[in-house]
C-alpha cells in the first residue's frame, strides 16, 4: 500500500527532529525515516551554547534542558588563557550545557513524536523517488516508497538523497576531520568549555582546535578537529593525533592513555562538511538541511563589534531582497505572493491555502531552475549572486561569513548583537546542534504551512 505524506523527512538527527515537531504543531502529516534505533550513539563534542539552549526551551523541552550539566563561560587557551562569558541577550540563556548525543536525539526525537510526527526507525532511505524532475518521496532499503508533498534531506555528511541528485555546489566548501572520547579525570567538574587553539602537527599549526568539555560526574569530552584545507591533512593518523593532545594537558589529570581508550572503543572519528555543500539548499520538492547541506563551521569567536556593526546591516538588506517563499521559476517575494491571493489566512492565524499553490509545489514546474532564478531575488539581485557564484578555488573566511549570514538570515532573523568582549560560538563541532535546531524548525514550519 503506497503511503503519502505531507512532509517526509529523512533522517532523525535534531535537524530532522526539530523540523518534525515544527511541522506536526501545524497539523501537518509528518514521517521521520531513520536508519537507526534510538538511542544510539553519535560522534559530537556535546557542547550545547546558548544559543542551542534556547532552541530547545522554545520547543518546551525547558525542565530537560535544565537536567544537563550547566556551562556558564569558555575559556581559550592559545596558548595565553583568557575567558569569555556567554553574551547576555534577550530571549535567550546566558548560559550553556553538555550532553551526550545519544540522550539529546532521543529526547528530541520523541518529543517530535509526542507533537503528532511518525517515526520509523531503521528505516534506512536509499534515494529520492523522482518524477517530471521534482522529489516526490523516497526509497527504503527494504524497496518501500514513501510519498511526500515535499521532503527534508536531513541525512547527513554522506546523505544519500543528495549522492543520488548529483546535487553540487559552486562554493568550494571543505570539511573538518573531528575525534573525540569520553574518559573520566582527577579533577573537579567544571562550569567551562576549554578550546585549545595551539594544534600543531610536525610544526605547522593546523585550522583547527582541541577541546575539553566536562559531561558532569567527573566525565569529560576530550577532542579535536581540524580542516582539510591543511594541504598535508591527509597524512595525518586523527587517533594518533589525539593521544598526543591528550599528553599535552595536565598530567594531574591523570587521563587514560589513548590505547586504554582504544580498547574500549570510546574513540569516534567523523566528517564535518563545511561551506554549503549543496547550494542552493533546494530542489524542486526536497530542501537540505544540517550535514546534508553542509552548513557546519568551526567555533568562532566574535569579540568584536566592529565586525557585526559593518555585516549586520548587510546581512538585514540582503535578507529583505533575497527572502521568499520558496524556490519560483520567476522572481518573486513572499508578499508579491499574497498579494497576488496564492493563499488566505484564518483567523487563527494558519494558512488555508492548498499546499499546491506554494511556489515550490507548483505542478510542472521546471527542473532546470537556476540557481539565480531560484532565490527569486530582483534583477540587481541577481547579479550579485552571479558574481558571488563565480567558481574559486577556495574562498576567503570573510567571504565564507557571509555567506553564513546569507543562509541564517534567509530562514530568520539573527538575535541581538553581542556586546565586546563576549562570545558568540558556533561549534561545528558539535554535530551541528545550533544549526540543525533552528534550520530544521523553520523549515519545518515553512513547508508545512
Amino acid at each position: 500500500m503506497t503511503q503519502r505524506y505531507d512532509l517526509v523527512i529523512a533522517g532523525g538527527g535534531p535537524s530532522g527532529a526539530a523540523a518534525a515537531w515544527q511541522a506536526a504543531q501545524t497539523g501537518a502529516k509528518v514521517v521521520v525515516l531513520d536508519k537507526a534505533e534510538f538511542p544510539r550513539d553519535k560522534p559530537c563534542g556535546d557542547g550545547l551554547t546558548a544559543r542551542a539552549v534556547s532552541y530547545l526551551q522554545k520547543m518546551g523541552l525547558s525542565h530537560e534542558v535544565a537536567e544537563f550539566h550547566r556551562v556558564n563561560r569558555v575559556t581559550v587557551f592559545s596558548p595565553s588563557q583568557w575567558e569569555l562569558s556567554f553574551p547576555k541577550r534577550p530571549g535567550m540563556p546566558d548560559h550553556g550545557h553538555t550532553v551526550s548525543r545519544t540522550e539529546l536525539d532521543t529526547l528530541l526525537l520523541k518529543h517530535a513524536e509526542s507533537a503528532g510526527a511518525e517515526v520509523r526507525q531503521s528505516a534506512e532511505v536509499t534515494g529520492p523517488i523522482v518524477e517530471n524532475g521534482r522529489v516526490v518521496g523516497v526509497t527504503l532499503k527494504s524497496g518501500e516508497k514513501v510519498y511526500g508533498d515535499a521532503v527534508i534531506a536531513a541525512d547527513g555528511a554522506y546523505s544519500p538523497i543528495k549522492r543520488a541528485l548529483k546535487i553540487d555546489s559552486e562554493y568550494n566548501g571543505y570539511s573538518a576531520i573531528a575525534i573525540r572520547s569520553e574518559m573520566h579525570a582527577n579533577r573537579p567538574d567544571s562550569d567551562s568549555l576549554d578550546i585549545y587553539l595551539k594544534l600543531a602537527f610536525q610544526g605547522d599549526q593546523l585550522p583547527g582546535y582541541g577541546w575539553v568539555f566536562p559531561m558532569g560526574g567527573g566525565r569529560f569530552n576530550i577532542g579535536l578537529g581540524y580542516v582539510n584545507s591543511y594541504k598535508n591533512w591527509q597524512s595525518i593518523n586523527a587517533t594518533q593525533f589525539l593521544g598526543e593532545f591528550l599528553r599535552t594537558l595536565p598530567r594531574e589529570w591523570e587521563l587514560p592513555p589513548i590505547e586504554e581508550l582504544k580498547k574500549n572503543k570510546s574513540v569516534r572519528a567523523w566528517r564535518l562538511p563545511m561551506g554549503f555543500t549543496a547550494w542552493p539548499p533546494w530542489r524542486p520538492g526536497v530542501l537540505f538541511t544540517g550535514d546534508s547541506l553542509g552548513a557546519g563551521k568551526p567555533a568562532s569567536v566574535r569579540a568584536s563589534r566592529r565586525r557585526w556593526s559593518r555585516d549586520w546591516p548587510r546581512a538585514r538588506a540582503r535578507s529583505r531582497r533575497c527572502r521568499t517563499a520558496g524556490p519560483t521559476t520567476s522572481p518573486i517575494t513572499r508578499n508579491e505572493w499574497k498579494r497576488r491571493g496564492a493563499g488566505s489566512t484564518s483567523a487563527a492565524g494558519t494558512s488555508t491555502s492548498s499546499r499546491a499553490s506554494l511556489p515550490w509545489r507548483t505542478p510542472g514546474s521546471s527542473s532546470s531552475t537556476t540557481a539565480s532564478s531560484a532565490t527569486g531575488c530582483s534583477r540587481r539581485c541577481t547579479r550579485r549572486h552571479r558574481a558571488r557564484n563565480t567558481p574559486t578555488r577556495s574562498r576567503s573566511r570573510e567571504e565564507l561569513a557571509d555567506l553564513d549570514h546569507q543562509f541564517v538570515d534567509a530562514v530568520g532573523e539573527r538575535d541581538a548583537h553581542p556586546q565586546p568582549g563576549q562570545a558568540d560560538i558556533g561549534l561545528g563541532h558539535c554535530g551541528l546542534v545550533i544549526t540543525q535546531l533552528d534550520v530544521g524548525a523553520r523549515i519545518g514550519h515553512r513547508v508545512a504551512s
